[in-house]
């Protein structure tokens, strides 16, 4: 639950980042805010579903790409199923 004035219109859901991938920009524990899309374009962060498991990745085209050079780039073509849930607008300010 969030207040009405810290969530853009644009946002259609949130979804809590898990691991250090996205680093230094998306921190664990972060709450993205997300506008639903069916695709990005390349440069862009977005949340996919990629054979069954949810990702936070940059778009590359070919491949998913993360932040943190510790991660390898997911090349798309290895999977059966990759779908585009949205595009990540941004993070969710959460009052402490």
């Amino acid at each position: 639950s969030f207040p009405e004035n810290a969530v853009p219109a644009e946002a259609d859901f949130g979804v809590r980042v898990s691991g250090n991938s996205m680093e230094p920009v998306y921190h664990d524990g972060d709450i993205v805010l997300v506008e639903q899309a069916d695709s990005v374009e390349v440069g862009e962060v977005g949340i996919f579903v990629v054979d069954g498991d949810g990702y936070i990745k940059k778009f590359g085209g070919d491949c998913l790409i993360s932040l943190n050079d510790d991660y390898d780039p997911i090349p798309l073509h290895e999977y059966n199923h990759v779908k585009c849930c949205g595009k990540v607008i941004g993070v969710a300010q959460v009052a402490e």
